[in-house]
């Protein structure tokens, strides 16, 4: 039984409240220009690269600009709200602290790299995270298995040996997809449907239950 090499935490929805912040920006801007909300649009851009989800933007949802030009006007929302004041989950700061005073700690994010480092500071976090990574930088969002693959290849462990904690559908797609143990802790806003949870090797209602025993026992779990 292989032990449990590193935890990789998703940021939006998992560590920090902010999932419906981005609900609230897309919407506006829709909203701004007149546009209806397709229904399916808030799931459908969990876990989307910001390449795709700005893409998404235009094509299905019908704003003006090219996708950079969306994706800024986007961002630039988002950063607004930050700078009012970044809510966090709670038991978000002492559940990554805990895990990293026993293993190495990723974070594996669909937001783009502007916003990490501004939630990580926002968090104290600075220096905890042994890599953070936007799947921007990636190109491929998820749920593609990609930005928990290499999480884990610049952590220096195998994804078998590391642990995934997330919250939405897509998330949890990408890190069953690429190999990792998964830690669902489901979200108030847009939960994964039954079928999507079962893919998860635990579920929990709060981070203040990741704990080191937790993460430990799932060495060996079978995925």
């Amino acid at each position: 039984m292989a032990a449990m090499s590193a935890v990789v935490f998703d940021m939006d929805g998992t560590l920090t409240d902010t999932e419906h912040v981005w609900d609230v920006v897309r919407r506006g801007l829709a909203e701004a220009e007149g546009l209806p909300w397709p229904d399916e649009a808030s799931r459908a851009m969990m876990g989307m690269s910001t390449q795709e989800w700005s893409g998404y933007l235009g094509d299905v949802v019908g704003l003006t600009g090219t996708a950079q030009e969306v994706a800024q006007r986007t961002i630039d929302g988002m950063l607004a709200h930050y700078e009012s004041g970044i809510e966090l989950l709670p038991g978000a700061v002492e559940a990554v602290r805990r895990m990293a005073g026993r293993w190495p700690v990723g974070l594996a994010s669909s937001s783009p790299r502007v916003l990490i480092d501004a939630a990580v500071r926002a968090m104290g976090l600075d220096g905890v995270f042994g890599t953070t990574l936007s799947t921007e930088e990636l190109g491929a969002g998820k749920p593609a298995p990609d930005v928990y693959v290499e999480v884990c290849r610049r952590l220096g462990v195998e994804p078998g040996r590391a642990v995934a904690v997330e919250d939405a559908q897509n998330g949890i797609l990408s890190a069953h997809a690429a190999g990792l143990a998964v830690v669902a802790i489901p979200p108030h806003f847009n939960p994964p449907p039954p079928e999507i949870l079962a893919l998860a090797d635990v579920v929990l209602d709060t981070l203040d239950e990741l704990t080191a025993e937790l993460v430990a026992g799932l060495a060996g779990s079978p995925r």
